[in-house]
């Protein structure tokens, strides 16, 4: 509802970092912000106060269907449905530090070691490694204040404020019986060869198996036109040799990178071109995802750890086994960088039909989150969505920020590719 944002642009109100309640009086909006007030008077139709940010704006008006709660620091507390109707709650300890989740029934309360996905938010009422998790449906959640002062909205109704994201509701989750995969079941295959090893594999139906011979190139998009990522339109990709390494399949990958006239993009070094190590795949089809594909347009120098491990049986509704992996490497520039990468709640979705220019696709989708922090900075969060068929790997990967900065995601989608295995008799 652009309304709201409209409204409180014009009147020129300043939001407050919703700090301890208790010390002071804040109004707290359905678009997130929160805003330290006196306030003057509570009717049915509207909040009237003064901004204690800006006192010479004198009183302000604003509609009840606006205002999610009025926190006082005596007394009680004042929520609203979007009807504004009342409700009063005694204040008692009104201390908003940490992770604090506001419900829809008009309550609010901190939680600890909060984990929220497309199922539900998973959360402890008290700071025992020891206490049991309690959930909550996504439904019932308002919003939950994060202890970085960014809050997390359950309804999209609104434009967010600054320090809001709205959590996707596109997607619905996709129940199903649950295997948690584990490293115990990444195993390695010694006792065989690369043919046998890689015999093996292709038996196992992988979807991310990359193939020999198979040339596949990706170009960046937005809102369905093509789009530029540091002067990159364009990755190609295919392997140039595939080796059997302690008992894993390992697919070296060499790749090119075009502008959008499919030109050589200028000042990219020749030594990005060698091989890259993308992943390792044992006997039975499972997968150590070691990269984020964002993540190729640099020269990379080292690598440790890996991102999730895939099953190479995926199922709808398997949850995935989540890792944390550092890069080191160089931008195109010659800078030094080093990118830590945290993936949280992959899971499986289904299967979905992709189509591209390079075809359709039966694909399995993979759902979850990747925490990006650059030479030690704040991390930045990344909603994904990866499409995976079989025997070639990746046809389609979303990326999208939580922190409101972008409107559309960023899509790396199969344009192209090419089967350089047939051979003329």
């Amino acid at each position: 509802m652009k309304l709201l944002t409209a409204l409180l642009v014009a009147i020129g109100i300043s939001s407050v970092n919703p700090v301890q309640a208790k010390e002071r009086t804040l109004l707290l909006m359905r678009d997130g912000a929160f805003y330290d007030v006196e306030i003057k008077k509570i009717s049915r139709y509207q909040v009237v106060f003064f901004n204690n940010g800006r006192k010479a704006q004198g009183k302000i008006k604003v509609p009840t269907s606006m205002v999610y709660a009025v926190l006082a620091k005596d007394g009680n507390n004042v929520f609203f449905d979007e009807g504004g109707r009342q409700r009063i709650v005694p204040a008692g300890d009104n201390d908003l530090e940490g992770d604090i989740l506001f419900t829809r029934d008009f309550n609010f309360f901190p939680v600890y070691d909060l984990r929220i996905n497309d199922e539900g938010l998973f959360y402890k009422v008290r700071n025992d490694q020891h206490a049991q998790y309690y959930k909550m449906e996504r439904d019932n959640v308002f919003m939950v204040k994060h202890a970085d002062k960014h809050v997390t909205l359950f309804s999209s109704k609104y434009v967010p404020a600054a320090n809001a994201v709205v959590w996707p509701t596109e997607q619905p989750y996709v129940h199903a019986p649950r295997t948690d995969h584990s490293d115990r079941e990444f195993q390695a295959a010694t006792w065989m060869e690369a043919r046998q090893l890689y015999d093996s594999v292709c038996q196992a139906n992988p979807y991310i198996l990359y193939k020999p011979g198979i040339m596949l190139e990706y170009g960046y998009q937005k809102a369905g036109y093509l789009s530029k990522v540091h002067g990159v339109s364009y990755i190609r990709q295919q392997v140039a040799d595939l080796r059997a390494n302690k008992g894993y399949i390992v697919p070296y990958l060499m790749q090119m990178v075009y502008d959008d006239d499919h030109e050589r993009v200028r000042g990219v070094p020749k030594d990005y071109y060698e091989y890259m190590f993308p992943v390792e795949i044992d006997a039975w089809g499972n997968y150590r995802l070691h990269h984020n594909i964002g993540q190729d347009l640099m020269q990379i120098d080292s690598r440790s750890g890996y991102g999730v491990l895939i099953p190479g049986d995926m199922k709808a509704g398997q949850r995935l086994t989540c890792s944390t992996q550092t890069t080191a490497g160089r931008t195109f520039g010659g800078k030094k960088v080093t990118i830590q990468s945290t993936f949280k709640e992959w899971h499986v979705v289904g299967e979905r039909e992709i189509t591209t220019t390079a075809g359709i696709f039966s694909c399995m989708k993979l759902r979850g989150l990747i925490y990006e922090s650059i030479n030690g900075k704040k991390p930045r969060a990344y909603k994904i969505a990866c499409y995976m068929t079989k025997g070639l790997g990746i046809v389609c990967y979303d990326s999208m920020p939580l922190d409101g900065k972008e409107k559309e995601p960023l899509t790396l989608c199969l344009m192209r590719m090419q089967d350089n295995t047939k051979k003329k008799n």
